[in-house]
Formats: structure tokens, C-alpha cells, sequence
């Protein structure tokens, strides 16, 4: 027809009059999760036959050595000029952290049921330490003696050098210099005081104690920090197995 162009000829290539596909016609497209099956499904055969081979590898971290006090040691600390022999007593005996020894009232010891009650301990946490008898009989002379209260501390201050207060925290700086006192009186190597808290968890384990009653003591957010920290054996532990060991042959 004159002026007209074929009424069935095919549209060009990139013309608008081609034919869309019907959705039926297109294939659906595998989504994110289902890609990903697909790839483990790819792998070799000795990943589909051992499942585990897939897991990733965890990484442990390395062992660091941890400083404590030895028996002779902590003799002579425990041994200090009343009454700061009772106050080692509280830091080897019964693991605090220093920002805890420094806050602990006289109330928070329940001599009744041998308990120190740890209140806003690391992360807020507040925890209960069972007390052994050496601890207890300590906490009790310096109450006696001292005539101390419920709502005093027990680590002390003489602010200008006058009389002894122990109605606020002793301060960071006067805690240090009571720790340095104290180890040079009794010719103790000065360490940081965390090792006190070291000391008292390598002597729980070596004594029998376990290690997941040892974590709740000592405060800690997981079992895991207290393994990493202290399932360890250093040179005096191998030392016992290799006496041991020798006895046998």
C-alpha cells in the first residue's frame, strides 16, 4: 500500500516496538542465601564428606606470664605491722581488684557467715567471696582493736600526717604509697598490686580449686577470661609432675 510499511514486518533491533518478555518468561534469579548454599555445595568432595573442614579456625591467644608472690613472700607481707597485715590478708586471701580494696567497708564483711560482699565491682557487678577461717580471724582483730563500725573503710589515711580517717575511699595515690611502704618494710621486690590478685588465683588452682568457681570469685565477665588468664603452668608446676614422673621409674 502506497505510503504504508508492512503491517507484520519485524520491529528493528533497539526499536521501542519490540516485545517485552512475560514474567513468565524470565527466569527467577537465585537469591543471596541461596547463592551462597550453592557455593558450599561447589566445593570439593573432602568438605562435603567432613562438615567441620568448613568451620573457621579459632584463634587462641598467646599465654602470657603472670607475675605472683611467692610462699616466703607472702609470709613476710602477711606478717606486716598490724594493721596493714590484715589488709594483705584481704588482697592475697581473697583476690580483690584495687579499686575494690579501696572501697570495702567494714560492713561488707559478714563475719556471721564468713562472706566479703563486693558491691560495684568491675563492669557493676556485685559478687560474694567466701572467707576461710585465716581471713575471717584477721577481719575480726581489727574490728576488735580498732573499734571500727559498719560504715567505715578499712583502708585508712592520716591526711597532713594527723590522725587516722577512714570515713571516705582512700585515695589512688595514697593506696600506692601504702603498698610501697609495705613491701619495703618487710624486704619484699616492689611489684604492682595486681599481682596480690594473680597470686591469690594461681594458689586457688594449684590447691585444688576449680577453675569455673575460681572465675565467679574473681569476677570475671566469662569462664574464658579466667582460662586464658590462669590455666597455666609455669616452671615450679613442671618442675612437681617431672619429681613425679621420676619417682615412678
Amino acid at each position: 500500500m502506497a505510503g504504508g510499511g508492512c503491517v507484520g514486518a519485524p520491529a528493528r533491533r533497539g526499536s521501542p516496538a519490540r516485545r517485552a518478555k512475560l514474567p513468565s518468561e524470565v527466569a527467577p534469579r537465585p537469591q543471596g542465601r541461596f547463592r551462597f548454599l550453592l557455593s558450599l555445595g561447589a566445593t570439593h568432595a573432602a568438605d562435603r564428606e567432613d562438615p567441620l573442614h568448613l568451620l573457621p579456625v579459632i584463634k587462641r591467644h598467646p599465654q602470657r606470664w603472670i607475675d605472683t608472690f611467692n610462699d616466703a613472700e607472702i609470709e613476710a607481707l602477711t606478717a606486716v605491722a598490724f594493721p596493714d597485715r590484715v589488709l594483705m590478708h584481704i588482697l592475697l586471701d581473697a583476690g580483690l581488684r584495687k579499686g575494690e580494696a579501696r572501697h570495702l567497708r567494714i560492713g561488707h564483711a559478714k563475719l556471721e557467715t564468713s562472706e566479703l560482699v563486693i558491691l560495684g565491682g568491675k563492669g557493676g557487678k556485685d559478687r560474694v567471696i567466701p572467707m576461710g577461717g585465716r581471713l575471717t580471724s584477721a577481719i575480726a582483730e581489727v574490728v576488735l582493736l580498732e573499734g571500727l563500725e559498719g560504715r567505715d573503710f578499712f583502708w585508712y589515711s592520716h591526711p597532713g600526717g594527723g590522725k587516722t580517717r577512714r570515713d571516705r575511699p582512700i585515695g589512688e595515690g595514697t593506696f600506692a604509697r601504702w603498698w610501697k611502704r609495705c613491701l619495703s618494710d618487710v624486704g619484699v621486690s616492689y611489684r604492682n598490686p595486681h599481682v596480690a590478685r594473680h597470686t591469690f588465683a594461681t594458689r586457688w588452682l594449684r590447691r585444688g580449686g576449680r577453675l569455673e568457681t575460681l572465675s565467679l570469685v574473681m569476677g570475671h565477665a566469662s569462664i574464658g577470661t579466667t582460662h586464658d588468664l590462669y590455666a597455666h603452668l609455669d616452671t615450679s608446676d613442671i618442675l612437681i609432675d617431672v619429681a613425679l614422673i621420676d619417682s615412678l621409674t
